[in-house]
């Protein structure tokens, strides 16, 4: 298992940590935090390269999103709610904001402006 160097800040410790879950010395996504001395300390989490593409395609999401929910129905609330939906479902919201007309103002219920 790697060890590296971390600021204790990142560190997890006591009864609770991973190592508690630990499986034949074997944990994935978790490092060993060593002090100066190779003595260990805790454990840090390591991210994947997946978890960094669905934070990246979250954010996307939402910004395209509460762009669609404030042109849609120039209101702030709106674009707030479309926002938070674009960054909790990343690709089903801007689908449906496509399907609705992406960043179009709604049009009224007898298709007037």
């Amino acid at each position: 298992m790697a060890t590296a160097q971390h600021p204790l800040a990142f560190v997890m410790t006591g009864a609770a940590t991973p190592a508690s879950s630990a499986r034949n010395g074997q944990l994935t996504g978790y490092e060993q935090v060593v002090d100066s001395t190779g003595k260990p300390i805790g454990w840090v989490w390591k991210p994947s390269a997946s978890t960094y593409v669905w934070g990246a395609l979250s954010t996307v999401s939402m910004a395209v999103s509460a762009y669609h929910g404030y042109k849609r129905n120039e209101s702030v609330g709106w674009a707030i709610w479309w926002g938070l939906m674009g960054s909790i479902f990343p690709v089903i919201t801007p689908v449906i904001a496509v399907a609705e007309g992406y960043a179009e103002p709604e049009r009224g219920l007898h298709g007037g402006a």
